[in-house]
């Protein structure tokens, strides 16, 4: 029972916690439109953002949906090369 409790705080603070950067990239996207001199054209930069958002979205969905198919040592596999990629990523960059 005291799992079920600990389950309930999780699902309660979860949507607040994940709506915090949520605000704080519009705020960002808003200064992105500032930055490009594309304030006249706000609603349509920040709707094309969206529908880029949107597709990534669906697509990781779809190759996250594949992934747990595969079982699960695919999975951790996915997630360590993917570590890994960024990694190398970062340290090439930096």
């Amino acid at each position: 029972m005291k799992w079920l409790s600990i389950y309930k705080v999780i699902m309660l603070f979860l949507p607040l916690v994940v709506s915090v950067p949520a605000y704080i990239f519009d705020g960002i996207e808003n200064k992105v439109v500032d930055k490009n001199h594309l304030g006249d054209r706000r609603a349509e930069v920040l709707s094309a953002y969206n529908m880029g958002v949107s597709l990534v979205e669906v697509l990781f969905l779809f190759a996250s949906a594949y992934v747990s198919g595969l079982g699960i040592s695919a999975c951790f596999t996915v997630v360590g090369v993917l570590m890994i990629l960024l990694a190398g990523v970062y340290v090439v960059l930096k």
